[in-house]
């Protein structure tokens, strides 16, 4: 009987040896990461879960890795829908890897996802499960961050949570992240930039010397402007008597009078190309820098170089002319100012004068 029963004991053993299951395809895991886009408290953020793969494997059909939060999140409006799985990525942001086909259920080539508010849950893929590559990531991404994702997380209360790995595809793991109070979150930094304006004349002083009738004269000096006002500036020149006075005179066309006439005032054209000693002229343009080339012409040279006809004067006036109109912000430039005078054989003599004053104002 003990013999029977010793031999009964020997095959039952060998039977047991014969159907014992094989050991699964178990993931190795170096580590887990986990980003997200907002670590503010009760905020919605994308995520973005990566695990590192130590060796080369295939994990078993419809094997399974869960992300644990220790503090619930509120997932209630993401679907599978929000959520891409990447393999052998080169780094935990999915460069370099693999886009997976990702539905509720796992299925033939395909991933399964889902999640509540503490699990998020994939299934590897029920036949046709790809090899994972040593030291390569798998990751997970939910939120708008996924291809189509268009719910996101809402993040639990501030403090931190800690995300346990596991599932029967790996080991163990553990990953963080730290939520954040509104206050505690941003960083304030303010600064002032000042408004700056600088302007600068050439010289005070434009000799033009003796004149002769029928002779243009001219001179030159520059208005060398920066600011950083966000529209720019405005160049006005004022001179205080109707033209280039001899201590009098009047601004009414006279060639006679103790007054040279401005520009336009006695003659219908405003370049001096040509002028004779029978028309008084009197008058200024910009040119080169900043200067309106509508307004002033398009020559940049002085009046004796370049192309006269193409050089425009404007009258001066005791009301302001506008001078420069630039619209951005600059750098120091320099304009050029050409002060030009036609005198007329029947202009009296004495000694003539004018004041021009520029006003320069930011356009902040």
């Amino acid at each position: 009987m003990k013999k029977i029963i010793s031999s009964i004991t020997g095959l039952a053993m060998v039977f047991a040896f014969v159907v014992a299951p094989a050991m699964a395809a178990s993931v190795a895991v170096d580590g887990a990461t986990i980003a997200v886009s907002s670590n503010l408290e009760s905020a919605s953020a994308d995520y973005t879960l990566a695990v590192l793969v130590n060796g080369t494997v295939t994990p078993d059909a419809s094997a399974t890795m869960t992300f644990t939060f220790g503090t619930a999140l509120d997932a209630s409006s993401v679907v599978f829908g929000d959520a891409d799985i990447i393999i052998n990525s080169t780094d935990t942001i999915g460069a370099g890897g693999t886009d997976q086909t990702v539905a509720a259920a796992a299925g033939d080539a395909i991933w399964g996802f889902t999640i509540s508010n503490t699990v998020v849950t994939i299934t590897a893929p029920t036949v046709n499960m790809p090899a994972l590559t040593d030291n390569t990531y798998i990751v997970v991404k939910i939120g708008t961050n996924a291809t189509g994702g268009s719910n996101q997380i809402i993040n639990s209360a501030a403090g931190t949570n800690v995300v346990t790995v596991g599932g029967t595809m790996s080991a163990s793991q553990l990953a963080a992240v730290v939520f954040t109070s509104a206050a505690n979150s941003s960083i304030s930094v303010t600064a002032t930039i000042q408004p700056i304006l600088t302007f600068a004349l050439g010289t005070n002083t434009l000799a033009l010397g003796d004149l002769t009738a029928g002779v243009v004269t001219s001179a030159n000096t520059t208005v060398t402007v920066a600011t950083n006002a966000t529209s720019g500036y405005t160049a006005t020149v004022v001179n205080t008597s109707a033209g280039l006075a001899n201590g009098g005179g009047t601004n009414d066309g006279s060639n006679t009078d103790d007054e040279v006439e401005p520009v336009g005032a006695s003659t219908t054209g405003a370049t001096l190309d040509g002028y004779t000693d029978t028309t008084e002229a009197y008058g200024f343009r910009m040119y080169g820098g900043h200067a309106n080339t509508v307004t002033f012409g398009t020559d940049v040279d002085a009046f004796s170089a370049g192309v006269k006809a193409d050089k425009t004067y404007q009258p001066l006036s005791n009301s302001g002319v506008t001078a420069i109109s630039y619209s951005n912000p600059t750098a120091s430039t320099a304009t050029n100012v050409e002060i030009a005078v036609n005198s007329a054989a029947t202009t009296p003599a004495g000694s003539y004068s004018d004041t021009l004053t520029f006003v320069v104002s930011g356009n902040f």
